[in-house]
């Protein structure tokens, strides 16, 4: 059983703490601690971070979103268990390598270096983002690349109203600076959890 009832959970790229309100609210009455920090330049509203982009955004890179999630994790008074999505699953296999939690949820994770994928859908899926000829522009996707890459079993008009509610420009370095970074990843061994489950299957793991 992991002793901690404090979860800390780490947002993926497009997205801030925003998305993880539902989750914050099951947890939360079920007697656990719940935090989501932002990564930088990632705090707001979603319709004010759109209007009015961090002129820092778009530099971003990954060592520096692993290491303000570190530094907000360092105050922390119970050591956590960490639940990240997408991106913020290979922050959570980072943090777990540097002894910042008791355990890590991964949700369908972003990969690590050396782990490429060569199939059209993903290529399709994350070249709008990842591309060298963007520089340090920031990315702001569009509903319909939305639908495919996140929502592709809703409807458009489904899609528009969580684009509408989540999406957040992006930084393009951030992707392309964790392919950089992960080789240092897992080189003692630590709980590490992969698993792509709904909250109600979550609790059950953590509880048992």
């Amino acid at each position: 059983m992991i002793n901690s009832k404090t979860i800390v959970f780490i947002h993926g790229l497009f997205m801030n703490p925003k998305s993880w309100k539902p989750w914050l609210e099951y947890f939360e009455a079920r007697g656990f601690t719940c935090y989501a920090p932002a990564y930088p330049c990632h705090e707001g509203e979603i319709l004010e971070l759109r209007k009015y982009i961090h002129p820092d955004l778009g530099s971003l890179t990954f060592g520096e979103v692993t290491d303000s999630l570190s530094g907000f994790i360092n105050q922390l008074s119970e050591k956590q268990i960490l639940i990240g999505h997408s991106m913020g699953g290979l922050a959570v296999q980072k943090l777990i390598s540097m002894n910042k939690g008791v355990a890590g949820v991964c949700i369908d994770s972003a990969p690590p270096k050396g782990i490429l994928c060569y199939k059209w859908s993903f290529l399709k899926a994350n070249l709008t983002t990842i591309n060298p000829l963007k520089g340090n522009s920031v990315c702001m996707p569009t509903v319909k690349w939305y639908q495919y890459a996140f929502c592709n079993l809703m409807t458009m008009e489904q899609t528009s109203t969580e684009f509408e509610k989540y999406v957040v420009p992006e930084s393009r370095n951030i992707p392309g600076a964790a392919q950089k970074r992960m080789d240092l990843l897992i080189s003692e061994s630590r709980i590490i959890r992969f698993c792509l489950l709904p909250a109600n299957r979550i609790t059950s793991f953590l509880l048992h």
